[in-house]
């Protein structure tokens, strides 16, 4: 069992980016039609509508009938997930703006780099974003907002503590469900970074929500 903390941020952005699960590229302008507000920026309706038709282009590359009845409760969370992740990306960059945090060229091409070689080639990797419709513009773009916010994250988030109790409390999980799991010793450490990931993500989603209670949010769809 290994897990590296910064691969595995990596290949989050990167798994983010390609199957648009959360947060969506921002649009330049606006058609007019907004499907939320947020504090006075409108999130315009285009932006929303193609967050959609990727998701639900992913889902039907998968196998996904759209036009079932199961297929169109998919399409009601989708809608509803799109919305929330498109006004919480955008409370976030409205706190990072306020810090002046952002991602710099460098780091955003530190991460490309490090995603091209996740796929083994630069022919492999432009196979996967034509695959899902996606240019590397739209993937660096897609980087520098989840840069820029989680360097929000590193700021705004407290040192979480770990406990010997937690960490044999996720070695028992682990080490019930797969046969021949490692000695606890040889993975104690990728378990103290596995804790302390879902606690940080815990006190992350607590400053999204006080954020959005704290906001002028108006939800148009």
């Amino acid at each position: 069992m290994k897990l590296n903390g910064k691969r595995l941020a990596t290949a989050l952005i990167l798994a983010l980016a390609l199957v648009v699960t959360a947060c969506g590229q921002q649009s330049d302008g606006s058609d007019g039609d907004a499907v939320a507000i947020v504090n006075g920026e409108e999130i315009p309706r285009e932006t929303y509508d193609s967050q959609i038709d990727m998701v639900l282009d992913n889902y039907a590359q998968q196998g996904m009938d759209v036009e079932s009845e199961e297929g169109q409760q998919m399409v009601e969370q989708i809608e509803q997930s799109v919305l929330e992740s498109l006004i919480t990306q955008e409370l976030l960059l409205q706190k990072a703006s306020e810090y002046d945090l952002h991602a710099t060229e460098d780091e955003v091409e530190a991460e490309l780099q490090t995603a091209i070689e996740q796929f083994g080639s630069q022919e492999k990797f432009e196979e996967a974003l034509a695959q899902h419709n996606y240019t590397e513009e739209d993937l660096r773009e897609e980087l520098e907002t989840n840069l820029t916010i989680e360097k929000l994250r590193e700021q705004e988030l407290d040192e979480v503590d770990v406990t010997e109790e937690e960490l044999q409390d996720m070695y028992d999980q682990y080490s019930s469900a797969q046969e021949d799991f490692p000695p606890y010793e040889e993975v104690k450490a990728d378990l103290e970074q596995l804790v302390q990931e879902e606690k940080q993500q815990e006190q992350f989603q607590q400053y999204v929500d006080e954020l959005k209670e704290e906001s002028d949010i108006e939800r148009l769809v």
